[in-house]
């Protein structure tokens, strides 16, 4: 083997070698190509793969390095697709894209095995997706005077167990879209009006992995 081969080899080799420290630096996961807050340790990653389809995994971040925590997780979306933040309104069964705080877990239980805030869903918890109401797209005890409010504690299994996707909650804004979750999917591909679902196993897998001083985020993402 001629010396310009071998030396070409050992540059491929060095190149291969040093492709994941590039590709997975603080700041930036991988996959992604989108940056996320100073602080997150934690991040959801939910990329479409299809109209309402997509796939999930999880990363834990240490010193500058992302590492995968959970992979190839099936998951659907709103029957409306992905759409950028800007063009999500209520109602449009549309789950919008971004990156997104994960800081209250809710359930059907009155405790869960997790390191979030949790909050036990009771026959008098709603949420308000009217968008002309003083509280849109908030959580209240007791039941409101809106137009329109999501019954929380549901007959089905759907919101038994939930994580609150901090889209247009910090600073919301009316008509762009309200009670955005991931929870347990209705079954496997059917999709939902705009949250994330998924299988019960695979959430509480996530919910019991959420650690708040991480700051967990959730990334929404196209094909």
């Amino acid at each position: 083997m001629g010396h310009n081969k071998i030396i070409s080899i050992l540059v491929a080799v060095v190149v291969v070698c040093a492709l994941p420290t590039a590709v997975l630096t603080a700041g930036s996961l991988p996959f992604t190509g989108v940056e996320i807050p100073d602080g997150t340790h934690q991040a959801v990653v939910v990329r479409a793969i299809g109209d309402t389809d997509a796939v999930l995994s999880c990363w834990d971040k240490t010193d500058s390095r992302w590492n995968l925590h959970m992979a190839d997780v099936a998951a659907v979306l709103g029957r409306s697709g992905l759409v950028p933040p800007e063009r999500k309104a209520e109602g449009d069964g549309a789950t919008p894209g971004g990156v997104y705080d994960l800081r209250i877990v809710f359930g059907y239980a009155p405790r869960y095995d997790t390191k979030m805030p949790y909050i036990p869903l009771t026959d008098r918890h709603y949420w308000i997706d009217d968008p002309s109401h003083e509280e849109y797209n908030r959580l209240v005890e007791g039941r409101p005077s809106a137009a329109s409010y999501e019954v929380m504690r549901r007959q089905d299994h759907m919101y038994q167990l939930g994580v609150i996707i901090e889209y247009n909650t910090d600073l919301v804004v009316a008509g762009k879209g309200s009670a955005i979750f991931l929870h347990v999917w209705r079954r496997p591909g059917v999709p939902t009006t705009g949250c994330v679902a998924l299988s019960a196993e695979n959430l509480a897998r996530i919910v019991t992995w959420l650690d708040p001083r991480q700051q967990p985020v959730i990334i929404l993402k196209g094909q």
